[in-house]
């Protein structure tokens, strides 16, 4: 075993068109020494080709279809590093990411596996990770908990000692398609490997696709196979902890949920048994009933709130806040809960959660968020890493998504200076959250201050001119415009209107002269733009004339609605 040395394993299965990326990204590393392997699992399209165009800086070998864990496996043996690293074929690293890692772990020996933060990427998008604005990552001080519950690790930006796998084994080519990352990570703690974490942005992860009912029933099912292995593993391990054995019981629960909007009730009670028989002596409070015993069904939210109170009780208010966040809009919520006859446990979990954000060093667990736009991936690799590093969006807080839940609650019920700390503290936690933004915009507003609003809108817009706008016009009354949005303001808008659809901004600007709110919300920024933000470059934009633009001395000209009053940005 060469102790220094990284290999690098390429896993690839009929992704040649996206192959490339991640070879020059490895390429790119800024650590050495290092050896890349693509193998090639039994595809059909162009991967050797593309390989080949590497030849004597990459190594590649073939196999028949064994499925991504066989074809991890196989490069596994095949290497002889101290460490390794297995990069799927769609996702790329940053040229620092090796580096970082492993500077990190020679300086813990007793680290065996350290991952990082990363952004997700599609085409020429860099925005928010995949999942991250409810799962926090942080390095915890027994990782059994929060791994029994969700996936705590980020799978892209994983490095592994190989000592790993010599002493717990490769992965379980039999979960091939089913949660293999989670089910090697929970092995390995259950051995008693060394898990960190590293706050830093290294890698970007392709996000292919929107998701469908069809996608949640393939989660359902990987997640739920997962937790049954869990079981057993925990079983195999003779784990007896009960704090152990109460969170993959809550976790177990968890995944049974995913089951209720695909109308598989029966998996959601299987799921629930199961949990029942990990830890049947959860206690219970007779004043507040457990939902997931009783023989009726409830909404899915009522659920979430169950299990944000069973977490609260383990004394785990990062993983409280995994579920309070996927009750979302906690309007209805409370509605549900009014009629369901639990509306006790509700506004206990609600006073729990009201706390819970000022009180954690979220120092280590932010996360990153950001709209930025990179330039296209060009054909080549010029340029590529550079363009991606400065993409790199500013962070967010996990906490400060609990904290805008409760603000638009207070703010719904006429709570406002409740409201207002709250979206406060969520606008300090999460700065570039254009959501929490507009809500304390629109209360501001509510409460005469103005001049905070603007201050409060126009950070908004420096975010994200295209969601600020949207949001202002189609989810929150239109005051903020008639209050707010000066002709001077507006002006300074169009400045910025080629990040954006011109001919919405422009008319956005013509219709304000009238003050007539209304007439702004039945305008195109009611409905989804349909010109994403642009760089400048490449572009090139022609100004058309039309009796509703100004004239040269500055004077205004207001025509009929359907007047022509825009730019065009002509591709």
């Amino acid at each position: 075993m060469q102790t220094g040395l990284v290999d690098i394993i390429i896993p690839c299965y009929n992704q040649a068109h996206f192959l490339g990326q991640a070879i020059e990204s490895a390429l790119a590393q800024t650590y050495h020494p290092i050896s890349i392997l693509v193998v090639d699992d039994g595809s059909t399209d162009e991967t050797r080709d593309v390989a080949a165009s590497f030849s004597g800086r990459v190594e590649y070998v073939y196999q028949n279809n064994t499925g991504l864990p066989g074809a991890r496996n196989a490069g596994i043996r095949m290497t002889q590093g101290g460490y390794v690293f297995c990069l799927d074929s769609d996702d790329v690293m940053l040229p620092s990411m090796i580096e970082t890692l492993v500077q990190y772990m020679e300086k813990h020996e007793e680290i065996d596996i350290l991952h990082s933060k990363a952004l997700s990427f599609n085409g020429d998008n860099v925005f928010h990770p995949l999942a991250e604005d409810w799962r926090p990552y942080r390095n915890w001080n027994d990782w059994l908990e929060p791994l029994s519950f969700i996936c705590a690790l980020c799978t892209i930006s994983t490095l592994f000692r190989r000592r790993v796998f010599e002493q717990v084994g490769l992965y379980a080519e039999e979960m091939a398609g089913k949660c293999i990352d989670w089910h090697l990570w929970f092995r390995s703690v259950l051995a008693g490997k060394v898990i960190a974490y590293h706050p830093e942005v290294l890698a970007l992860y392709r996000q292919h696709g929107a998701s469908s009912s069809g996608e949640e029933g393939r989660i359902a099912y990987r997640e739920s196979e997962l937790m049954m292995s869990a079981t057993r593993m925990q079983t195999d391990y003779d784990v007896l902890n009960p704090q152990r054995r109460r969170m993959l019981s809550c976790g177990i629960k968890s995944i049974a949920t995913r089951w209720l909007p695909l109308g598989k009730t029966d998996r959601f009670r299987e799921l629930v048994r199961l949990a029942d028989q990990i830890d049947p002596q959860t206690p219970q409070d007779g004043n507040k009933p457990d939902l997931f015993r009783s023989p009726s069904l409830f909404p899915t939210s009522l659920y979430y709130v169950s299990l944000t109170k069973s977490l609260l009780d383990l004394q785990q208010p990062e993983l409280a806040a995994v579920m309070f966040i996927k009750c979302g809009d906690l309007r209805p919520v409370r509605e549900e809960a009014t009629a369901a006859g639990v509306s006790e446990l509700f506004d206990e979990v609600l006073g729990a959660m009201a706390g819970i954000g000022a009180l954690k060093d979220t120092s280590e667990r932010t996360c990153p968020r950001g709209n930025e736009r990179i330039e296209a991936i060009p054909a080549g690799r010029s340029g590529f890493y550079h363009r991606l590093e400065r993409a790199i969006p500013r962070c967010t807080s996990f906490y400060g998504y609990v904290k805008h839940q409760l603000g638009v609650l207070y703010k719904n019920d006429g709570r406002y200076e409740e409201a207002e700390q709250e979206l406060k503290t969520a606008v300090a936690l999460n700065p570039n959250y254009v959501k929490s933004r507009m809500e304390i915009t629109t209360l501001l507003v509510r409460r005469r201050n103005y001049r905070k609003a603007k201050d409060h809108l126009k950070a908004a817009l420096e975010i994200d001119v295209d969601e600020c706008t949207q949001y202002g016009i189609e989810g929150i009354n239109s005051l903020i415009w008639k209050q707010v949005g000066s002709r001077q303001f507006l002006n300074s808008l169009l400045s910025k209107a080629i990040r954006v659809s011109l001919k919405t901004m422009r008319y956005l600007l013509t219709r304000k002269g009238s003050g007539n709110p209304e007439a702004i919300a039945g305008s195109p920024l009611s409905r989804q733009s349909q010109c994403s933000r642009r760089s400048v470059s490449g572009f090139r934009i022609q100004r058309q004339t039309g009796e509703g633009q100004r004239n040269h001395v500055g004077k205004r000209r207001d025509r009929e609605a359907n007047t022509n009053t825009g730019y065009e940005d002509d591709l």
